[in-house]
């Protein structure tokens, strides 16, 4: 099957080397009610609002003194740390890592172990993908600090889980995520 983006080019191309030989010639219809002869082209009188998506949520008090650990909520385990969180599934890896400059925001490179393939997700990628609005998000994992003192946490963390995917897998093939939805 053709990528709709190739076949596109492919017609405009084919559009293009017969309007340079002169085989096509495209015209255009006469409008079916007659303008004024100083008619103008005018902008349309209703706009579209622009639509600026909301700040990311604040952090909880506590966002800069969490303690390094490793959750078990099988069948995946997360490794978090005050600027890194690494959850690890059957499906593959998600490593999430805090802005340095704003804290609120954040980022995200999907390890897809089966396809050997890392996947970036910037902030907007996050928001529209799996409704992440920031690092408030990922640091709760939409619970309360209560359901997660609940689960089975072990204190510490593996510093091989914590490097960075790029240099942990560095066979693998890497892509923002707009480039991996073509290329799948």
């Amino acid at each position: 099957m053709i990528h709709p983006t190739k076949r596109f080019f492919g017609v405009a191309l084919v559009l293009l080397s017969c309007l340079a030989s002169g085989q096509l010639v495209l015209t255009q219809a006469a409008p079916k009610t007659s303008q004024p002869a100083g008619a103008a082209i005018a902008s349309p009188q209703r706009r579209s609002e622009k639509v600026v998506p909301p700040p990311p949520p604040e952090l909880p008090a506590d966002a800069e003194h969490i303690t390094p650990a490793t959750i078990a909520v099988p069948p995946k385990t997360i490794v978090r740390t005050v600027d890194r969180i690494v959850v690890s599934g059957p499906e593959g890896d998600w490593v999430f890592q805090r802005n340095v400059l704003d804290h609120r925001r954040v980022s995200a490179t999907h390890v897809d172990h089966a396809a050997q393939v890392l996947v970036t997700y910037e902030e907007s990628d996050l928001l529209m993908a799996l409704g992440i609005r920031g690092w408030a998000d990922v640091l709760t994992f939409g619970s309360g600090p209560s359901e997660l003192a609940s689960r089975l946490l072990t204190p510490g963390v593996d510093p091989q889980a914590l490097r960075d995917p790029h240099e942990r897998f560095a066979s693998y093939r890497r892509f923002d995520r707009a480039a991996w939805l073509e290329e799948r």
